[in-house]
C-alpha cells in the first residue's frame, strides 16, 4: 500500500539549523497546544486509530504526556516525550519525526555514533567501524555505551520505532540498521562515547571513541567498506541512487530467481523498467524453461504501489482475485467512493479496484518466498495473499507489515506550529480479502532463518541457501 503525503512542501517544516534554533526553549503552554493539535489530527483523520490501543487508553497516554510538561523544553526534548507514540499507535504508516531543522543538523553538523551495529540474539555487535580507532573490530560485542547497558540503549530506540500491530521484526530492523541516526534522535549527540566491548569468548575492555559527522559515516561506507553489508544498514537502498534495476530475473540450473527490491512504481520506472513488460517476459521465459521451482526474493522490500504487486500475483494464481475486501476513510477521499453513514468507502478506478485476472503465463510450479522484517506495506499485502492461497513456502523472518488490516494510502502531513515536529497520518483503513486472522503480526515463515552476525561477516546468505536446500531435496 503506497503512502502519499497530500502536500510535500510543508511536510518537513522549517530547516533552520543554527544552535540558537535547536536549543531555544518552548513555553509549556505551547508544548501542550502542539500535543493537543496532534491528538485532534489523529482522532479526526486516522481510521483504525483504536485498532490496537483503546480510546480510553490512548486518552490516558496523551494526558500523561501533557502532565509531564512542567517546564519549557526544546523541540527535540518535546519530540523525545512524544516519540513513544510511534510504537503505541502500532500503525506502520503513522509516523512522527523531529523538526526538519534537527534532522538536517543530524545530517550535517551534529556529532554521531561512529559505528554501524547489528542486533543479533539480544546482543549488539559492531558491523562496521567508521572511527579512527582500529582496535574496534567487526564482530565485537558492545556491552555498554556511556555507562548504559547496550540492551537498555537499544530498547530506548526500539520503543519509539513504528510498527504494525505487535510486530517486532520491523522496529528491530529499523533500530539496528539506522542505529547511529536514531541514537542521535532519541538519546543525544555527545562528542565522544565510552564503550565497553567484548568478544564471544568472554574477553572485554573499555575504549573511548570520538563521535564523527554523518558525512564521514557515509564516506566510510562508500570508500572504506565499498558498501559491504549494505543490505544490513541504512544505506541498503544505495542501488536506487545508482539506478540499478528494481526487478531482476534469472534462470539457474534447477530453479529460477525473481528479485523484487521494491513495488514502488516511480523508482521502478526511474531506474528504467516497465514492470508489466518485465513480468510478462520473465514468466514467458519461465514457462519455456519448464523450471519447477521459483524463488522470489522479497527481502528489504518496503512496499510501494499495489498494482505492481497485483501484477506479480496475476502470474502466480490461475483464478480471479479480489485484492481488497474493503477500503474506507473518515476524510473525504479524492478516489472514487461512496458514502455510507459517516464513512467513505473507496471503490477506486482501473487497477485500483483491486480486481486481478490471471495473466497469460501463470506459473504453476513451486514457489519459495524469502522475506524479512523490512517486508512491509504493499510487500506484506502480497505475502498475505500468497499465504492465504497456500501458494508459497516462506523462508526468513516474520514480515514486518500486517497482511489483514491496517491504515495506509494517502497521508495527511503533520507540522506542529510551535515545536515544528513533523510526520504523517494515513487516511485509509484497508482490509485485505484474505481469510487470515488478524493477530497483530505479520506472516510468519515456514522456515525461520535469521542471519547471525557471523553469517553476515562471512557473507553467508542463509535464507537463500535454505531455499536451495529444499529444492535440492525435492530434486
Amino acid at each position: 500500500m503506497i503512502a502519499i503525503a497530500l502536500t510535500g512542501s510543508c511536510l518537513r517544516g522549517n530547516t533552520q539549523t543554527s544552535a540558537d534554533s535547536l536549543n531555544s526553549k518552548i513555553p509549556v503552554e505551547h508544548l501542550k497546544a502542539d500535543l493537543r493539535i496532534l491528538q485532534k489530527m489523529l482522532v479526526s483523520s486516522q481510521p483504525g486509530l483504536y485498532l490496537y490501543t483503546s480510546e480510553d487508553s490512548l486518552n490516558k497516554i496523551f494526558n500523561k504526556i501533557e502532565s509531564s510538561f512542567t517546564e519549557p523544553l526544546t523541540s527535540i526534548e518535546f519530540f523525545r516525550r512524544i516519540a513513544p507514540l510511534n510504537g503505541i499507535l502500532k500503525n506502520l504508516h503513522t509516523r512522527l519525526w523531529p523538526s526538519a531543522a534537527y534532522e538536517k543538523a543530524m545530517e550535517t553538523v551534529l556529532p554521531r555514533f561512529p559505528l554501524d551495529i547489528y542486533w543479533d540474539n539480544n546482543t549488539m555487535y559492531v558491523l562496521r567501524n567508521h572511527s579512527n580507532d582500529t582496535t574496534i573490530k567487526e564482530g565485537f560485542v558492545i556491552r555498554s555505551i556511556n555507562g548504559i547497558k547496550s540492551h537498555d540503549v537499544f530498547e530506548t530506540v526500539l520503543n519509539c520505532r513504528v510498527r504494525d500491530g505487535f510486530n517486532e521484526s520491523y522496529p528491530k530492523a529499523q533500530a539496528s540498521r539506522n542505529f547511529s541516526f536514531y541514537y542521535a534522535q532519541m538519546i543525544g549527540t555527545p562528542e565522544s562515547f565510552r564503550l565497553e566491548t567484548g568478544t564471544d569468548d568472554g574477553g572485554y575492555g573499555t575504549v573511548d571513541v570520538e563521535a564523527i559527522k554523518a558525512s564521514q559515516i557515509h564516506d566510510s561506507r562508500t570508500n572504506m567498506y565499498r558498501r559491504k553489508y549494505c543490505e544490513y544498514s541504512e544505506d541498503w537502498d544505495s542501488w536506487i541512487s545508482r539506478k540499478e534495476p528494481a526487478l531482476r530475473f534469472e534462470i539457474k540450473d534447477r530453479f529460477a530467481l525473481l528479485t523484487v527490491k521494491t513495488f514502488y512504481l516511480p523508482i521502478i520506472e526511474e531506474n528504467g523498467q516497465d514492470y508489466r513488460a518485465f513480468l510478462n517476459e520473465s514468466f514467458e521465459a519461465l514457462k519455456g524453461s519448464k523450471i519447477k521451482h521459483l524463488i522470489i526474493d522479497l527481502r528489504n522490500n518496503h512496499g510501494g504501489t499495489d498494482p505492481v504487486a497485483m501484477s506479480l500475483m496475476s502470474h502466480l494464481h490461475d483464478s480471479k482475485i479480489d485484492y481488497y475486501e474493503r477500503r474506507s476513510s473518515i476524510v473525504k477521499p479524492d478516489a472514487k467512493h461512496v458514502k455510507k453513514g459517516n464513512v467513505y468507502e473507496i471503490i477506486g478506478k482501473g487497477v485500483w479496484t483491486g480486481k486481478i485476472k490471471p495473466a497469460k503465463n501463470v506459473y504453476k510450479g513451486n514457489v519459495y518466498l524469502l522475506m524479512n522484517g523490512y517486508c512491509v506495506s504493499a510487500a506484506a499485502e502480497f505475502i498475505g495473499h500468497l499465504r492465504n492461497l497456500n501458494r508459497a513456502i516462506f523462508i526468513g523472518e516474520e514480515a514486518g507489515g500486517n497482511p489483514v488490516k491496517f491504515t495506509g494510502g494517502v497521508s495527511l502531513p503533520v507540522d506542529l506550529p510551535h515545536t515544528r515536529i513533523t510526520g504523517t497520518i494515513p487516511l485509509q483503513f484497508v482490509e485485505m480479502n484474505v481469510s487470515l486472522k488478524n493477530t497483530g503480526n505479520g506472516v510468519t515463515p515456514d522456515y525461520q532463518v535469521i542471519s547471525s552476525i557471523h553469517d553476515v561477516l562471512d557473507n553467508r546468505d542463509v535464507q537463500m541457501q535454505c531455499a536451495i536446500d529444499l529444492i535440492n531435496k525435492q530434486n
